[in-house]
């Protein structure tokens, strides 16, 4: 059973691996063929402002120098199904970046133990106007699903294969 979601910048894909993951996946929503033209990846403000713009809560399992985190990220409710939790939000930054500062890019958005496949998707669909096309996948990789920029949560729902939890 998967229990985390992946996004990455759909450009960070090499195209063989691309072709490989779609190739075995269960689902593919919106996989294209080859990767994207490289962009400047999403800095760690432009994540936390698009995880406040899709009202999301959760636990961030990661710390930001000069800066408080849960201002962005507020703790999600305890014990109910907050239907705005993301679980815990962890931020892995580019490849040989130091700790995380407010400017540094961020390469990966990691959400564990989530409580809201919706929640995850309105925080995808809030990152692409800045991140460009991006890649879903859980830890299987069984499942990929990309948004892209302009597209909308209630849009993309009924294709999203976490909308009612984790797919067996």
């Amino acid at each position: 059973m998967s229990m985390s979601i992946t996004l990455s910048p759909l450009h960070t894909m090499p195209d063989d691996d691309l072709r490989s993951w779609a190739g075995n996946a269960r689902s593919r929503h919106g996989v294209p063929a080859t990767a994207t033209p490289a962009q400047a990846l999403p800095t760690v403000t432009d994540v936390l402002a698009a995880l406040r713009v899709a009202g999301c809560r959760g636990t961030a399992q990661f710390t930001v120098l000069g800066m408080d985190v849960s201002a962005w990220l507020p703790p999600s409710s305890a014990g109910s199904a907050d239907p705005n939790d993301v679980g815990e939000t962890l931020l892995l930054p580019a490849i040989g970046q130091p700790a995380l500062t407010p400017d540094r890019p961020v390469a990966l958005v990691s959400f564990s133990y989530w409580r809201s496949g919706l929640a995850v998707l309105r925080a995808l669909c809030a990152l692409t106007p800045t991140a460009g096309p991006l890649l879903a996948y859980d830890d299987s990789a069984r499942d990929l699903f990309v948004a892209r920029p302009g597209e909308r949560a209630e849009e993309l729902a009924p294709h999203w294969p976490w909308l009612n939890g984790y797919p067996d």
